[in-house]
C-alpha cells in the first residue's frame, strides 16, 4: 500500500511523513463535548474545537482556524483514472474519503517566536511544533493543503 500511494510505511501507520516539515508533537485527551460551544463576533453559530484550542494555547498571538484537503500524489491520479475508465469510479475519490473519515479541526496557532499546528478531535488535541514560519494564506505541509479561514483570536 505504501508504493501503491507513495507514502512511508510511517506514514500509514502513525500519521506523519519522515519529511514532515514539523519538529515536536505534542497530544493530550480531551473531551471535545464538555467545552462550550466559542463564538466569534458576526458568526452565527460556534465551535467547541474554537474554544478547546483557546483553553489550551491561552497566552496565544493568533489563532487561525484551517481548512484542510488532501494532496493526491501521481500515483494516486492514475489510480483514480484508472478506476474511473475501468468500473465508473468518480474522480477525486481519494479526496473525498478523506473528507468524508476526517472530522477534527485544524488550527494555526502564533506564539511568540513559536507557530503550532493544532488538530483537535473529539478526544484529542494535537500540537506539532513547525520548523518555518507560515505567512501564507494557503500553505501545504506533508500531503495536507491548509488555508486559513476564519480568526479565532
Amino acid at each position: 500500500m505504501a508504493r501503491l500511494f507513495d507514502v512511508s510505511v510511517d506514514y500509514l501507520l502513525v500519521d506523519t511523513s519522515p519529511d514532515s516539515p514539523t519538529a515536536t508533537t505534542l497530544r493530550q485527551p480531551i473531551d471535545l463535548a464538555s467545552y462550550a460551544p466559542h463564538r466569534i463576533r458576526g458568526k452565527l453559530v460556534g465551535s467547541r474545537a474554537h474554544a478547546a484550542v483557546l483553553d489550551a494555547y491561552p497566552d496565544a498571538s493568533g489563532v487561525w482556524a484551517l481548512s484542510r484537503v488532501l494532496e493526491t500524489t501521481r500515483k494516486q491520479n492514475v489510480v483514480e483514472l484508472l478506476s474511473a475508465l475501468a468500473i465508473d469510479t468518480p474522480f477525486g475519490l481519494f479526496g473525498t474519503t478523506d473528507a468524508v473519515n476526517n472530522h477534527d479541526a485544524y488550527y494555526l496557532v502564533t506564539k511568540p517566536h513559536q507557530q503550532v499546528l493544532v488538530r483537535v478531535g473529539k478526544h484529542e488535541l494535537e500540537s506539532r511544533e513547525l520548523n518555518e514560519t507560515i505567512t501564507a494564506a494557503s500553505f501545504t505541509l506533508g500531503h495536507d493543503r491548509f488555508r486559513r479561514t476564519t480568526q479565532v483570536r
